[in-house]
């Protein structure tokens, strides 16, 4: 398959999975001068306390500037023991390698706020951590208007080196089951945190 059809076989495929599973919170389209995103989430309480919660985030990007698409499928299972707080575990699947991984996560919820946090380490010899949190807000602007504010950030070591982290952060308009606005994808590589800046706009449906 030539690499250009890469980003339209992905939105198709994801898009196909959340029809049939009919389990998808959020299907997200991103895009700028140098890249084309496309992300979905899956978010499930598993009993009606609410003590246990899955969520799956998958991401395909394509990236002009090296010419390539990347694939993240990470999927974690989270206890609320106490006011949020609580252990959690899951899996990785990148282009490259599958892994295993678990920590302490945090979760808030509120009718315009949300956060969750966790802090993770891959069950491995020599493991890779990470830090990886998202906050939400959605401000009331006007009666019928909400506003949208998002962001998405990790932070990837292992026992020697900075690895990868990223910020994405999406500001746009509330309008109920969608969601759109202006996108800035930024990140930072290796010890050396070189930085590269990515602005674009988004799309989000949302189904809730």
């Amino acid at each position: 398959m030539h690499r250009k059809i890469y980003p339209l076989f992905i939105v198709f495929f994801l898009l196909t999975f959340a029809r049939k599973s009919r389990a998808q919170d959020v299907i997200e389209l991103s895009a700028g001068d140098e890249f084309f995103n496309v992300e979905t989430w899956i978010t499930k309480p598993l009993d009606k306390d609410y003590r246990y919660t899955i969520f799956s985030l998958n991401t395909a990007e394509h990236n002009r500037e090296p010419d390539q698409t990347l694939f993240m499928s990470y999927t974690i299972l989270s206890y609320n023991w106490w006011k949020g707080f609580g252990p959690t575990v899951g899996t990785r699947l990148l282009s490259d390698r599958f892994v295993a991984l678990g920590g302490p996560q945090y979760t808030y919820y509120r009718e315009r706020f949300f956060v969750t946090a966790n802090f993770t380490s891959e069950f491995r010899s020599n493991p890779d951590f990470e830090f990886f949190s998202i906050v939400q807000g959605r401000p009331k602007i006007t009666q019928k208007l909400e506003g949208f504010l998002q962001g998405q950030f990790s932070f990837n070591f292992n026992s020697d080196q900075h690895l990868l982290s990223f910020q994405y952060v999406r500001i746009g308009a509330d309008l109920g089951m969608v969601q759109t606005g202006v996108a800035f994808n930024q990140f930072q590589f290796g010890d050396s945190w070189e930085y590269d800046l990515q602005p674009g706009v988004f799309l989000r449906l949302e189904f809730k």
